[in-house]
């Protein structure tokens, strides 16, 4: 799991937060096609009860696809000089801080736990993920334990 929520490119840190969910979405996706290729089996053969599985097929594969371009699929870059921050969506990278002015920060979503950074000046506005949501004891225990400190040491880096 720590080789897919962080890696090294040159000397930046980058770090995937979701990219541990990436099965999940994949799995949800191909179960949304199997219900399309039953509703078109059903329309076909039947004629009739095609409805249902098209609807939830549909909504799973669109659901599923979106949240993996938009969640699954977003990086934080943290250099090793003292540059800015950078954000990586399927939008484009833009830099977000500087390293001296982002914190740590502990949050919430849903009633579901992850770590952040946020700005020194206002941790509690704009914060951008860098944990996956802690619910289990055995993923915040890996990332207390193996990853925080690395991003800790990349942040404090000069």
């Amino acid at each position: 799991m720590k080789e897919q929520l962080m890696h090294w490119q040159g000397g930046d840190l980058v770090v995937t937060p979701n990219r541990c969910y990436s099965k999940k979405t994949k799995a949800f996706f191909f179960v949304g096609l199997l219900l399309l290729v039953l509703a078109f089996y059903l329309s076909i053969r039947v004629g009739d009860f095609w409805q249902m599985p098209l609807i939830l097929g549909g909504c799973l594969t669109v659901s599923a696809t979106v949240y993996d371009l938009l969640a699954v699929r977003k990086q934080i870059y943290i250099p090793k000089d003292g540059s800015m921050i950078s954000v990586q969506t399927i939008f484009g990278k833009r830099e977000i801080w500087n390293k001296q002015e982002v914190e740590i920060v502990g949050r919430s979503a849903n009633y579901k736990q992850f770590m952040a950074i946020a700005h020194k000046s206002n941790p509690y506005g704009r914060a951008y993920q860098i944990s996956p949501y802690l619910t289990k004891r055995k993923i915040t225990a890996l990332f207390e334990k193996e990853i925080l400190p690395i991003i800790i040491n990349q942040l404090d880096a000069k």
